[in-house]
């Protein structure tokens, strides 16, 4: 009996260290990227023209308040011939001080995701989501802020795009001291849209799928709860091609794709970062699972389920899970599929200051032969 027992434990060793060889990773280098506390949050899309771009986001200190606004974040795109290279080209929309603010108030972009839309007019083809919140007195004010849409012909166009307030949350609140980049109402209510969403409190994490019938938008509620706290889950909206998104009418509530059954089920926190991902005709979701370590609701990987009815926001049961890296902050994953490339964010913290780098798995293309078995079911 003692045998088996050491014969299982052994097996069990090299499975667990089997599956952590099979993930090598890499750190993806831009080049003409200066953001000084590094990068995260990747999205890609195919370019008709030829070639890939990115979106993602790079973390630097304020000018005007380094101590109290440490990390201000901004949206940039990269390009690349076949995803072994990025370049980065300008800026898309940069998180900012607010000139001539007496105390510490500024602006973030981030979470950001790319598509390009084959069904809109040449001139808006090109469609980025991002989450835009201030930072007022060191504190991210996540009330005042919505998720962003902008729409234009070429990815360097998008950063002279007007930008669209597309959805808020319950908590909304239009604060005209912060001097925000928007006005404008939001599109969207979420928390008016179905009585799923009645406690969600803010909308972030992003995710853009362009299809010939529609757009499709998922992101994270993040739901109050007076005996519960804070879940976080992942729900879905559909624009009806061509999608005009400043047309409340044109937008339609779908579903919840992750929430709480899946997080009972899974063990975990809650789910954030969604991302699509499209392989040989189906539709993938990924997203990461939130955890306790090793910081509070830290991300832990990601989790990738086939989308077995996307008009009811269903997922199969069956998923793959790619851990990265242990005892890190990792996940805000991002799936291509040709090339294959598959790159998840990881946060480090040296001498006590967070440095983000976005990592590339290598061979991708087993991880696409894996995706595509997840049974449709």
């Amino acid at each position: 009996m003692t045998r088996i027992f050491l014969f299982l434990a052994v097996f069990v060793a090299w499975g667990a260290q089997a599956a952590a060889q099979a993930e090598r990773w890499a750190e993806v280098k831009i080049t003409g990227e200066a953001s000084e506390l590094g990068v995260f949050d990747p999205s890609v899309a195919a370019d008709p023209e030829g070639g890939l771009v990115m979106s993602y986001s790079g973390v630097a200190p304020s000018k005007a308040w380094p101590r109290k606004h440490d990390r201000v974040v901004s949206t940039y795109l990269a390009r690349s011939a076949k995803g072994a290279r990025w370049r980065r080209i300008a800026p898309l929309v940069l998180g900012y001080d607010t000139p001539g603010a007496q105390t510490p108030l500024g602006w973030q972009s981030e979470v950001s995701a790319l598509a390009v839309d084959s069904k809109s007019s040449r001139g808006r083809r090109w469609k980025l989501a991002a989450h835009r919140f201030p930072l007022i007195r060191g504190k991210r004010a996540f009330e005042h802020g919505w998720i962003a849409l902008r729409e234009a012909a070429s990815p360097e166009e998008l950063a002279r795009a007007r930008e669209v307030k597309l959805l808020v949350g319950r908590g909304y609140r239009h604060d005209p001291k912060a001097a925000p980049p928007s006005d404008a109402p939001p599109v969207i209510y979420g928390h008016k849209a179905h009585g799923d969403l009645s406690w969600c409190m803010i909308f972030t994490e992003p995710a853009l799928l362009a299809r010939g019938d529609a757009l499709y938008l998922a992101t994270t509620c993040a739901e109050w709860s007076l005996l519960r706290g804070i879940l976080s889950k992942v729900v879905l909206f559909k624009c009806a091609a061509p999608c005009q998104p400043r047309r409340r009418a044109a937008w339609r509530y779908l579903g919840v794709l992750l929430g709480r059954s899946a997080v009972r089920r899974d063990g975990v926190l809650g789910y954030t970062a969604a991302a699509f991902a499209q392989l040989s005709g189906a539709d993938y979701l990924i997203a990461t699972p939130i955890g306790r370590g090793p910081f509070k609701r830290a991300y832990h990987g990601c989790r990738i389920h086939r989308i077995t009815d996307l008009e009811r926001a269903k997922l199969g049961r069956a998923a793959l899970t790619l851990r990265g890296a242990k005892k890190q902050f990792r996940g805000a994953c991002a799936f291509h599929a040709k090339p294959p490339l598959f790159f998840m964010s990881r946060l480090r913290l040296t001498w006590g200051r967070p440095y983000f780098t976005i990592q590339a798995l290598a061979r991708a293309a087993n991880l696409a032969k894996r995706i595509q078995s997840l049974p449709a079911e």
